[in-house]
């Protein structure tokens, strides 16, 4: 209670939420590599699993639309 008394307590929660809202803009300013294959690059890379390599370019399709949405800069190798 001291400490809410003192103000202090609002210092250290203001100086959280700066702290918080600094590291938010750094990870937001970054840029994310992804590699971007076709369904082939993937099967020969799979040993020609069409299945799998369908299933992994959707799953990377979607990470890249995820991570843009969130407001993170993506980079297709």
């Amino acid at each position: 209670s001291k400490l809410l008394c003192d103000g202090q307590l609002l210092d250290v929660v203001i100086d959280a939420y700066q702290s918080a809202r600094q590291r938010i803009a750094e990870l937001e300013a970054r840029t994310v590599n992804l590699p971007k294959r076709s369904v082939g690059e993937v099967m020969h890379m799979s040993g020609f699993s069409r299945d799998y390599a369908e299933g992994w370019c959707s799953g990377n399709d979607n990470a890249i639309h995820e991570i843009r949405a969130a407001g993170i800069s993506v980079k297709e190798r």
